[in-house]
């Protein structure tokens, strides 16, 4: 593994879910990443927490121990509040960067258990997963929360997850490639609309099929898509969408 080479994995905390925390300020307080984990290797692992780039990075690389192979261990860290002097951003774009390392050069890493101003996804001196052919790892429960407290794994009902992850990815469950039609705007225009679940995290892009032409962009926000199409009224062919995909993932 070369000093700027990295491998690991990476989930990306929008910043309007930890607004609460206050980092960054006198009022920060600690938290708790706690999580099942499971792998094929025995030996002390890494990982990080880490800001965006915006103000500076920094950094918290953390630690774990694997004791037994193949088998599902939970783990509990402590993060202590970041520097006063750090910047977290708390609105739609991301605002807490958690790392698990699988191999990771020296660019990235410092050493476990203290905040550090750098770029990091890893600590020092852990075992790289991805250096072992046919290595696994697998990772279950895990969640990130308030206080220094480990707490049962919040379970969630499908309702409230399937509307959570909407607000990054929503595919729209055409019937048999019959979706939203066009409707008739004025004599030689027609509109497609689209509108979403619920308001996604920002304006979305977007893989969108239709039975024949293919309508203009005309609007697209993070509450709806909108198109046109330059077509008289014509019975014969309608327009309708056949598949519409829509992405506002951090």
């Amino acid at each position: 593994i070369g000093t700027n080479d990295f491998a690991n994995l990476q989930y990306v905390i929008e910043g309007h879910d930890i607004q609460d925390l206050n980092w960054g300020t006198s009022a920060g307080v600690s938290c708790t990443l706690s999580f099942f984990v499971k792998s094929s290797l025995t030996g002390t692992f890494g990982g990080a927490i880490r800001s965006s780039s915006s103000g500076g990075f920094y950094g918290y690389p953390f630690t774990y121990t694997i004791s037994s192979a193949n088998t599902f261990e939970k783990k509990s860290i402590t993060i202590p509040k970041p520097p006063d002097a750090s910047t977290w951003l708390t609105d739609a774009n991301g605002g807490i960067y958690i790392y698990f390392d699988f191999g990771t050069g020296s660019t990235y890493t410092n050493a476990a258990g203290s905040w550090v101003n750098q770029n990091v996804v890893g600590a020092n001196g852990t075992t790289k997963l991805a250096l072992t052919n046919s290595a696994t790892q697998q990772f279950a429960l895990v969640q990130f929360e308030k206080g220094t407290v480990a707490t049962d794994f919040e379970h969630r009902s499908f309702a409230q997850e399937l509307a959570l992850c909407q607000r990054y990815c929503y595919k729209h469950e055409i019937d048999q490639s019959n979706g939203p039609y066009a409707f008739q705007y004025e004599s030689a225009h027609k509109f497609v609309q689209d509108f979403f679940p619920v308001t996604m995290r920002t304006t979305p892009s977007y893989t969108i099929t239709y039975n024949t032409s293919s309508p203009t962009p005309y609007r697209v926000n993070p509450s709806m898509f909108k198109a046109y199409v330059s077509s008289a009224y014509d019975s014969g062919q309608p327009i309708h969408m056949a598949s519409a995909i829509y992405f506002a993932e951090l």
